[in-house]
């Protein structure tokens, strides 16, 4: 499996239990943030490359969230920030 589709299915599970538990977009996010982090680190994703991938994706989050996003198309928002974020890192085109 590829190492950021590993760390997107850990933060999406981790997001979505953490909704159905009744947490706050906000809270889950949180929860998202360190199943990809943790996820990331046993992936072998240097920790640099997380945390701007992290700054990214709470940045699109809270920028989706402020305008009125629901929880769902703000989570997506953040993916696409790590998705563009790590193919700018890596030299290729964002997106894949």
């Amino acid at each position: 499996m590829d190492p950021m589709e590993a760390v997107g299915d850990a933060a999406s599970a981790a997001y979505e239990t953490a909704l159905s538990e009744g947490a706050t977009p906000e809270a889950a996010f949180e929860a998202a943030g360190a199943a990809a982090m943790e996820a990331g680190e046993a992936a072998g994703i240097p920790a640099d490359a997380m945390e701007a991938a992290m700054t990214s994706a709470q940045d699109a989050f809270s920028s989706a969230i402020d305008g009125g996003a629901d929880p769902s198309a703000a989570f997506e928002a953040a993916g696409d920030a790590v998705q563009g974020t790590m193919g700018d890192m890596a030299g290729g085109p964002a997106g894949g």
